[in-house]
């Protein structure tokens, strides 16, 4: 009876789990989402890299031709970007590039939140391709965090200057670079309850 116990708990865990990936994966798939920064306890990032079998080093280009970033800060699972920008755009069409991305045998493209622009940006020298010019609108990089608390309704979104970091609101319809980004799928079930 306690075998039978024990398999019905690792099976509903088992069961939420799976919604909850399912619901999240809709959610990044979404037209338009917006991830909120993350708040509680700092990832481990050693832990999510043994976990997840990552040896590769931020900056390696991957076998897939996808190139290895960092832990994402959002989704607290490796993040892997595209070797070069998108082209320049405005929000909508930058969210809309990324949703239609098929690029190195992958179709869960999504343009960053802002602490992952973040991340890309600690790691721009590593991962390279970045515009470093300080140009105002090529030098920018788009990013989903809605900025809150702005007036007039338009959307403001936070972008980030690649030559030193700075991270701004600006309105959804200037255009900005963007760099895909996309995360590895979520483990499977058994390895994170059961640690296999």
């Amino acid at each position: 009876m306690a075998n039978f116990k024990k398999a019905f708990k690792i099976m509903a865990v088992s069961l939420l789990a799976s919604v909850m990936f399912l619901a999240a994966e809709e959610y990044l798939t979404s037209n338009r989402f917006h991830l909120k920064p993350a708040s509680g306890p700092t990832a481990d990032v050693s832990a999510i890299r043994e976990a997840f079998h990552i040896n590769a080093k931020i900056g390696d280009k991957m076998p897939d031709g996808t190139i290895y970033a960092g832990i994402s800060p959002t989704m607290y699972r490796p993040m892997y970007t595209t070797p070069a920008d998108a082209p320049l755009a405005a929000l909508n069409n930058s969210w809309a590039y990324a949703k239609n991305l098929d690029a190195y045998g992958h179709r869960d493209w999504y343009v960053p939140s802002k602490d992952e622009l973040n991340v890309l940006f600690n790691n721009r020298a590593a991962i390279g391709g970045f515009n470093l010019t300080g140009e105002n609108i090529a030098g920018r990089y788009w990013s989903t965090t809605e900025e809150q608390g702005k007036s007039g309704g338009d959307g403001w979104y936070f972008s980030q200057q690649f030559n030193h970091g700075a991270q701004d609101a600006d309105l959804q319809y200037g255009q900005h670079s963007l760099r895909c980004v996309r995360v590895a799928p979520p483990l499977a079930v058994s390895t994170m309850v059961l640690g296999r």
